[in-house]
C-alpha cells in the first residue's frame, strides 16, 4: 500500500514539473489508450499510432474499432436510447456542471494533449480549452433557460379555452464525426448540446487526434454521464460510412471537408444532417479602414495555426486607393508571425498536420507561381513540416489556390475598385462560410452584410473569429445547418405540439 502511495506521489510530482516547465514527458506514462464501446473501455483490433506533427514521432497509441465492435456499439444504442429520454434537466445540468469542473481541473493536461497530437501552438491549445469550458457552460444554462412555447388558441369559434403548448424532444442517438484541428472544442460543440437535449452520443473523432476525445470521454463518465449512452469509436472511413448508413443514429453532425461531408449526406438517407464544412474566408478592406488594424488582424487570421482553420483568411480584397500601403503593412505583420515549436508560448504558426498535406500545400504554391501568381513573402519549406506564412498576388481560378480551400498558411491579396467589385468577387466562390470587412462607413458595412453570400460576417476583425454562443455555419459548399450550442440543440431536437 505504501509503495503504491509513493509511486502515485512521484507521478504527480513529475506531472507538476512537466506542467511548470512546459515539457512533454507525461505521454510516457499515459501512452496507450483504450476506446469506449458498449459500456466499457476495450481494445480494437488494429493499432493506431498518433504522431506529434512537429517531430513526426509517435506520442500516443490507441486502437481502431472493427466492424464487429461497431455493430456491438450500435446494438447497445438501440437497447438504451430510451434511457436518455428519461434524464431530467436537473440530472443533465448536474452532469454538465461536473464536466466543467473536471475540465477546469485538467485543463493543462488537455492543452498539452491538443498541442502535441494536433500540432497546435500551446497558447492556442489553452485558448481552446477555455472555449470548451464556455461551450459546456452554455449547454448547462440551456437545461434551465430554454423557453418552450405556449399560445392562446381561441382565435376562432370552437377553440374557446384551448391552449397550445410546443416543447422540444430529443431526436435520438446522434453520430458526431469530428476533425483534427479543434479536437476538444469541436467535439464539445456536438457533445454538450447532445447532453442538454438528451441525445445518446456516438463519437467518431479524427484518427489524427483521437486522444483528446478519449480524455473528454473519461471526463464525461467521471462526471456521471451514463455509460450506456456513449461510444467513442476511432475507426477507418469505411466503418464510419457504415455508421452513417445505419438506422441507429437519427442525426449526423459532421465537421470536415466539403468533399467528404456532401458524400456522407448522400449516404445518410432520411436522417437529419448537420454539416460544417470548408471555406476560403474573404476580407474586404475599404478605403476608410484602419489599415494598421486590418493588416494586423488579417495576418493573424491567415496564419494562426498554420491556416488549418476552416475560416482562416484566404482571400483579401483591398480598395485600390490604399492597396500599396496595406500590402506593405500586411507584409510587415506577416513577417513578424512567430513560427516554430508548438510548445513555445510565443509560437503562432506551427507545423502542418501531416506529410501528405505539407507536400500538397507546397505543390499548390508552385502551381500558382507557374501560372502567374507573384509571391510577396514566405511559402518556404522549413524543417518539422513547417511552411513559412505566404502572401501571393495575382491568384486566379485557374489555380488550386484560386478555387479550392487552401487550409494552409497562405493569403491571396488583390486590389478592387470598390465594395461592389469586392462583393462580386467574394460571391464567385463555391464556398460561403464567413467573410470580414474593415470599414468605417455604416452604409458600406450594411451593403456588405446584406449582399455577401456567407453564413456569417465579421465587422472590423478577421473572419477567423468564431464566438461559441453565436450561430455558426455556411451556405453553398460550406454546409447546411448551424452550430453554436443553442442552435445545435435545436437541430438535435424536434418540436412537438399539444392542444389543451
Amino acid at each position: 500500500m505504501l509503495k503504491k502511495i509513493f509511486l502515485t506521489f512521484i507521478l504527480l510530482f513529475i506531472e507538476y514539473i512537466c506542467t511548470a516547465f512546459n515539457v512533454i514527458l507525461m505521454p510516457m506514462f499515459y501512452k496507450y489508450f483504450k476506446i469506449f464501446i458498449a459500456n466499457q473501455w476495450i481494445e480494437g483490433k488494429d493499432l493506431l499510432e498518433v504522431k506529434y506533427p512537429y517531430t513526426n514521432e509517435t506520442i500516443f497509441t490507441t486502437t481502431l474499432a472493427d466492424e464487429e465492435q461497431i455493430k456491438k456499439a450500435l446494438n447497445n444504442h438501440i437497447e438504451n436510447e430510451n434511457y436518455a429520454f428519461e434524464l431530467t434537466n436537473y440530472t443533465k445540468r448536474d452532469i454538465l456542471e461536473k464536466i466543467i469542473s473536471l475540465i477546469n481541473l485538467k485543463q493543462e493536461d488537455l492543452a498539452l494533449t491538443i498541442a502535441v497530437e494536433a500540432g497546435k501552438p500551446i497558447t492556442l491549445a489553452r485558448q481552446e480549452v477555455q472555449r470548451a469550458l464556455l461551450t459546456f457552460k452554455l449547454a448547462a444554462d440551456l437545461t434551465i433557460n430554454y423557453r418552450n412555447e405556449s399560445r392562446r388558441l381561441d382565435l376562432s369559434l370552437g377553440l374557446e379555452n384551448k391552449i397550445g403548448i410546443a416543447q422540444r424532444f430529443p431526436v435520438g442517438t446522434i453520430l458526431a464525426i469530428t476533425p483534427f484541428n479543434f479536437p476538444l472544442n469541436l467535439v464539445a460543440h456536438k457533445v454538450a448540446p447532445a447532453i442538454a437535449a438528451g441525445c445518446p452520443i456516438i463519437l467518431k473523432p479524427s484518427i489524427k487526434t483521437p486522444i483528446t476525445a478519449i480524455k473528454l470521454g473519461e471526463i464525461l463518465l467521471e462526471a456521471g454521464y451514463p455509460p450506456e449512452l456513449l461510444s467513442i469509436i476511432p475507426c477507418k472511413n469505411e466503418y464510419a460510412q457504415m455508421m452513417v448508413q445505419s438506422d441507429v443514429p437519427k442525426l449526423l453532425t459532421f465537421t470536415g471537408s466539403a468533399e467528404v461531408g456532401w458524400n456522407l449526406k448522400k449516404l445518410a438517407g432520411k436522417k437529419k444532417v448537420l454539416l460544417e464544412l470548408g471555406g476560403d474566408a474573404a476580407v474586404y478592406v475599404h478605403k476608410d479602414a484602419n489599415i494598421e488594424l486590418a493588416a494586423k488582424r488579417c495576418a493573424y487570421g491567415a496564419f494562426v495555426y498554420a491556416g488549418q482553420v476552416c475560416i482562416s483568411v484566404q482571400r483579401i480584397f483591398v480598395h485600390e486607393d490604399i492597396y500599396p500601403v496595406f500590402l506593405e503593412s500586411f507584409t510587415y505583420e506577416t513577417e513578424k508571425i512567430r513560427v516554430g515549436d508548438v510548445l513555445d508560448d510565443r509560437t503562432i504558426c506551427g507545423p502542418i498536420i501531416d506529410t501528405h498535406h505539407y507536400r500538397r500545400i507546397l505543390k499548390w504554391i508552385s502551381d500558382a507561381e507557374k501560372k502567374g501568381a507573384i509571391k510577396i513573402t514566405g511559402g518556404v519549406e522549413k524543417r518539422n513540416q513547417i511552411i513559412s506564412p505566404c502572401i501571393l498576388e495575382n491568384v486566379n481560378e485557374k489555380m488550386y489556390l484560386g478555387r479550392e480551400e487552401a487550409f494552409a498558411p497562405i493569403a491571396n491579396v488583390s486590389y478592387v475598385k470598390d465594395e461592389t467589385e469586392a462583393i462580386r468577387r467574394i460571391n464567385q466562390s463555391k464556398y460561403g462560410l464567413q467573410a470580414g470587412i474593415f470599414a468605417n462607413s455604416i452604409e458600406v458595412i450594411k451593403t456588405f452584410y446584406h449582399k455577401v453570400h456567407v453564413g456569417g460576417v465579421v465587422i472590423n476583425d478577421s473572419p477567423t473569429l468564431r464566438v461559441d454562443s453565436m450561430p455558426y455555419g455556411g451556405i453553398k459548399e460550406s454546409g447546411v445547418g448551424r452550430e453554436g450550442v443553442l442552435y445545435a440543440y435545436e437541430e438535435m431536437t424536434d418540436l412537438k405540439s399539444m392542444i389543451l
